[in-house]
């Protein structure tokens, strides 16, 4: 955290340190991005569009408000919101471009499911689509970037018992549709089709943070 507050401070006071931001945060801020849109191509975009903004508003940080990583994971959510507003609906993921994904373990509570197969990775990453926003953002941070509880609860601005409710039930909703749905196959190119002509860079660069 001391370290967190020390590489922010300095590029705070000189824009050019930025680029310690970028190369600390980088690989997360991708990984988040990519488990939620499907596309690396679209999560390089967002993921750049990202570090923009957090560039433009470093001056709006304040440490006592929040931890740093939960503010910019904050203006990932935004962007990816925006992006799912122009392309207009979900789609499945292909696993194609992202083989870590295969050997990721999504295991809690009554629910076992391993993804050491790629079959199994992309029903799982697929059906993730079906669930809420929050209960996405929830086991996609716990499981798959490992985060604590803690950490969790801050980047999405609720209450520990708040995070926990959404993996329960996140959860027990892939169980389910992992039992409804035992063939489910990927459908990426109608996602490409569907997120052709999406708004430009200056319609997302608009956005402002809070």
């Amino acid at each position: 955290m001391e370290n967190e507050r020390k590489i922010v401070k300095m590029a705070q006071n000189d824009p050019e340190a930025f680029g310690l931001i970028y190369d600390e945060y980088y690989t997360k801020i991708f990984k988040y991005i990519y488990y939620r849109v499907g596309n690396k191509d679209v999560a390089e975009d967002l993921t750049s569009e990202t570090f923009f903004q957090a560039l433009k508003n470093l001056w709006r940080y304040k440490f006592m408000m929040r931890p740093f990583a939960s503010w910019l994971y904050k203006i990932a959510m935004t962007q990816i919101a925006l992006y799912y507003r122009e392309a207009k609906k979900y789609c499945a993921l292909s696993l194609e471009e992202c083989p870590d994904i295969i050997h990721t373990s999504l295991i809690a509570g009554e629910m076992q499911t391993s993804m050491d197969s790629e079959a199994d990775g992309k029903k799982i990453v697929a059906l993730l689509k079906e669930l809420k926003i929050h209960e996405q953002d929830a086991i996609i941070l716990k499981y798959f970037e490992e985060k604590s509880m803690e950490e969790i609860a801050s980047i999405l601005h609720v209450k520990i018992n708040t995070v926990k409710s959404h993996l329960h039930r996140g959860l027990k909703k892939l169980q389910i549709k992992l039992q409804e749905k035992p063939n489910l196959v990927s459908y990426e190119s109608s996602y490409r089709k569907q997120v052709q002509g999406n708004g430009s860079d200056s319609q997302r660069r608009s956005i402002s943070i809070q």
